[in-house]
């Protein structure tokens, strides 16, 4: 039954793509990616895939595509990042001549050419982008009540229904009732480390609007339950990674613009809250386990470790080799290496578990030529963001740093765990973030970019 459901959502996300309003068809794609796991499929093609070739089709037929694309922000390190892929799928011998074309455009369609895609859907034309981040935060606030329902009830039953309808893991159960002893919840997305990157990335969405900002979209009581909740599901998630970038993020955003009253009322806040948490064991088992990384690497814990780290480098290290120019070529893992997400199907060697960085695949999949790509758009992301915190106005200076900080935790993320499927997510929410700066810009040189914008197809 849900399989026709989601058939029947991807469908209707289509034709969204081509009919609704710009302020609603990127939220529409964004959401389709936040609850519909990268597995489900519609016949034998990906339901993903569906929306990319469909956004694919509304890039070309935007009237002076390519006239305007070049004032899109980070166009030159998307152009270097689209020929950088065209030619790893080019020198790729075992890919078809459609192949070659069909896999590097799916891999910018999942990535980079989502910000033009955003950009020409908001940039001048009456944007309200308080409005756009009140329908993610509330799309993330039904998110954390679901998890809480999960953790309360120890069951996923969406996440289940998928799997059992499709046959693909059942990421929930497995996290659920994992046999290292650990419950971690994903709530509707499919593995709960994704889960909880959602979790900070509205955290700082929803600080960058606090009660105190004149832009505020909910009121103070609202916004620190809200902010409660995503708190307690990234407690949930029991992941380690994701609890040391949310520690991060939260000491970035305490710090910013400090006043030395504010650091005089946190050196002893601080404290404070530090004995009053260590008071509690789940708090304080949960604080051990990230001491542990640094004091042993992990190795007193199950899970990841550094040592496994080492070996998951060594192996992919021997897979570079083979090709360091180019790499092996797209999806080698599952076409060549038969690396599944499913253990009992995985065939690779038993010492790499689950490839558990970003590194590690661009590695043996894209090798120098990817990595360099990859260098370009992520320093360019982050550059940006640092410069337009100097450009825009105050008032939109806190969305700014947030979605730095957004920038910065998904680099550490996927770096330490893997992209888990989460990269239209972050290049959809930089579309968004490079789109507002854009437009709330001071200088003259964006609101010229402004007015070439201006243009209604």
């Amino acid at each position: 039954m849900i399989s026709i459901i989601i058939t029947i959502y991807c469908l209707i996300t289509v034709a969204l793509i081509f009919i609704s309003k710009r302020e609603n068809k990127v939220f529409c794609v964004l959401f389709f990616y936040l609850i519909v796991p990268p597995e489900v499929r519609i016949g034998d093609i990906q339901a993903k895939w569906f929306i990319s070739f469909a956004i694919f089709f509304w890039l070309i037929s935007y009237g002076r595509f390519f006239q305007q694309f070049k004032f899109v922000s980070l166009y030159k390190p998307i152009s270097i990042f689209i020929i950088a892929m065209f030619t790893i799928g080019l020198f790729d011998q075992r890919l078809s001549i459609i192949n070659k074309f069909l896999r590097p455009l799916m891999s910018c369609l999942d990535s980079v050419l989502l910000i033009p895609f955003v950009y020409f859907n908001y940039v001048n034309h009456n944007t309200n982008f308080a409005n756009i981040y009140k329908k993610i935060l509330i799309s993330l606030f039904i998110f954390t009540l679901y998890g809480v329902y999960c953790y309360l009830t120890s069951t996923n039953p969406y996440i289940s229904e998928i799997s059992k309808d499709y046959g693909i893991r059942d990421f929930s159960a497995d996290f659920m009732q994992a046999d290292d002893g650990r419950f971690r919840i994903s709530s509707f997305s499919f593995h709960p480390y994704l889960f909880s990157l959602l979790m900070i990335f509205a955290a700082l969405i929803l600080l960058a609007f606090r009660p105190f900002n004149s832009k505020s979209i909910f009121s103070g009581i609202q916004a620190l339950f809200i902010f409660l909740l995503y708190t307690v599901n990234i407690y949930f998630t029991d992941s380690r990674t994701t609890f040391l970038i949310f520690l991060f993020v939260m000491s970035a955003i305490l710090l910013y613009k400090i006043t030395f009253k504010r650091l005089i009322f946190y050196v002893f806040l601080i404290p404070a809250l530090y004995v009053s948490i260590m008071q509690f064991s789940a708090t304080s088992n949960a604080i051990d386990k990230v001491l542990d990384i640094f004091t042993t690497g992990g190795t007193q814990l199950t899970g990841s470790s550094v040592s496994m780290r080492q070996d998951q480098l060594l192996i992919s290290l021997g897979y570079f080799y083979k090709s360091p120019i180019y790499g092996n070529g797209f999806n080698y893992l599952v076409d060549n290496l038969k690396f599944s997400s499913d253990k009992s199907k995985r065939q690779t060697d038993a010492d790499a578990y689950g490839f558990e960085s970003y590194l590690f695949i661009l590695l043996i999949e894209q090798g120098i030529l990817g990595i360099l790509a990859n260098i370009f758009i992520f320093y360019g992301l982050i550059k940006l963001h640092t410069i337009n915190l100097f450009r825009v106005t105050s008032l939109d200076q806190k969305l700014t740093f947030s979605n730095l900080l957004i920038a910065i935790s998904y680099i550490i993320f996927i770096f330490a765990t893997g992209t888990l499927n989460s990269m239209p997510i972050f290049f959809l929410l930089m579309g968004i973030s490079l789109s507002h700066q854009t437009i709330s810009s001071s200088q003259p040189f964006h609101n010229q970019i402004r007015s070439i914008y201006a243009v209604n197809r």
